[in-house]
């Protein structure tokens, strides 16, 4: 239990990121991609939305000509750089698994960074260190955590601007163990807490 008393130096934030990417690797290239289990239900309609925004088409399916009107384009976006940068072998979904490939393993050290989002937010809360090192170790190992980053969803980009909203927005309030905060500091955090909660919407 000592160790969750440590204050969050670099060193210390450092191995916990890096357990985190080691844990997400190690389930997706021994269980997600072998079988092609990162392509979910949803996962067609992101792939049509990254194909036609690399080919310079817009949000739109490329075999009927609609627009997807149903999906935000931030994760077809997203995607769509690393099927111009990987290449389109096909417009089929399984056809483009370099492109895939590479997309999620950038997405596993992005959201490797979500179990120190969540230490930052949980010591904002509860003011204890112990707290915030035994909340953050468990969302390194938490299954729904480690899944969602492994898939062609949204779900694991959009908790890395969730999070930082709930920072900012708490930080904009009087919290046990602090300072009310000066006029310009609370505008500040009410500012970036809504770019946050924007970009996530």
């Amino acid at each position: 239990m000592e160790a969750f008393h440590y204050a969050p130096s670099k060193k210390n934030l450092t191995i916990l990121f890096l357990a985190a990417v080691a844990i997400k690797l190690a389930v997706f290239l021994f269980f997600i991609y072998p079988n092609e289990y990162y392509k979910q239900p949803d996962s067609g309609d992101y792939h049509h939305g990254a194909l036609a925004l690399s080919l310079g088409k817009g949000m739109r399916r490329l075999d009927n000509n609609r627009p997807m009107f149903w999906r935000t384009p931030g994760y077809p976006l997203f995607l769509s750089f690393f099927y111009k940068t990987c290449g389109i072998k096909s417009p089929k979904f399984s056809e483009n698994s370099p492109a895939q490939t590479t997309a999620i393993i950038f997405q596993i050290l992005l959201c490797s960074l979500i179990p120190l989002l969540i230490f930052f937010l949980a010591l904002l809360l509860t003011q204890s260190l112990s707290i915030a090192w035994i909340t953050a170790w468990l969302s390194a190992l938490h299954v729904g955590f480690v899944l969602s980053d492994l898939y062609i969803l949204t779900e694991s980009l959009s908790i890395l601007f969730l999070i930082p909203f709930f920072i900012y927005f708490f930080k904009s309030f009087y919290l046990p163990g602090q300072n009310v905060p000066a006029r310009h500091t609370w505008l500040k955090n009410i500012i970036l807490a809504g770019i946050f909660l924007g970009i996530f919407e």
